[in-house]
């Protein structure tokens, strides 16, 4: 079964909706009802939304069969050979994020559970967040925006969480809101206070360290799946993977300085 968030990225491709669905441009909202009821007989279209129309079909027949077929209809529509290949790329990229893939078998395509699949629990830290930053550049691609938003705040999230009990070995408070975690890290887990650099370079860096984190924080309060400001759910592509390029490398940062910070320790305690 696929996700609620895959399903929602897929229903968007196909009612053209969002980033990176000029491939499917061959395909018509007639082309896709019919493919619907072949595929389920019974059905009929009970919204004039084309989203939530395909959303709704996906939902109720969240079956790796009749997805499936879908699938298989949808490519052999694309009869170029370039549209052809784009198309199945752009879905496996979806897909990929719920740990299935579309492979070809006997002129058809199934959906498989990728044999590839890593147990993020097994990472090491740095892992982790090449992890996160691959699943959220395909969010990205897929056009949702607003799961990046989510996603990007929990990633740093964990970094916080993880240098606290690195530290006290104990856990946050269940109500420390994310800006006050950061008050922590800043001023007594890793003292990233810009007055104690000597270079005013790094100054100037650390200053921003704070301005990345209010902004995260800010667009997934006001565009995250959550909420319905407008205005943070329609950024351009290239200013949500902005953010995505941020938190990866302040995360990648706050992991390397926990490192610095501990074989410092190490050495004062031989």
């Amino acid at each position: 079964m696929l996700s609620f968030a895959t399903i929602k990225a897929i229903a968007s491709l196909l009612a053209k909706q969002g980033e990176n669905c000029e491939e499917f441009d061959y395909l018509t909202y007639d082309h896709i009802i019919k493919l619907l009821k072949i595929i389920t007989p019974s059905w009929l279209p009970q919204n004039e939304n084309r989203m939530n129309t395909f959303f709704y079909w996906m939902i109720e027949n969240n079956d790796l069969n009749y997805l499936s077929q879908l699938f298989t209809e949808i490519i052999k529509l694309a009869n170029q050979k370039e549209i052809f290949n784009s198309v199945i790329k752009t879905l496996n990229n979806i897909l990929i994020l719920d740990g299935y893939k579309l492979l070809e078998h006997n002129k058809n395509y199934v959906l498989v559970e990728t044999a590839n699949t890593v147990d993020f629990n097994e990472l090491n830290n740095f892992d982790k967040i090449k992890a996160e930053h691959k699943y959220l550049i395909a969010r990205l691609n897929s056009g949702d925006y607003n799961g990046v938003y989510t996603r990007a705040r929990t990633m740093i999230e964990m970094v916080f969480d993880q240098l606290y009990k690195e530290s006290t070995d104990d856990t946050f408070d269940s109500n420390k809101q994310f800006l006050d975690k950061w008050g922590w890290v800043k001023n007594h887990g890793l003292k990233l206070i810009p007055a104690n650099y000597k270079v005013e370079a790094l100054r100037n860096l650390a200053q921003s360290f704070g301005t990345i984190i209010q902004s995260i924080n800010d667009l997934r309060n006001n565009g995250s799946d959550a909420h319905s400001n407008t205005a943070a759910k329609s950024l351009p592509k290239h200013h949500v993977e902005l953010l995505i390029n941020s938190a990866v490398t302040l995360s990648l940062f706050l992991l390397s300085s926990i490192e610095f910070q501990q074989s410092i320790k190490g050495k004062k305690n031989e």
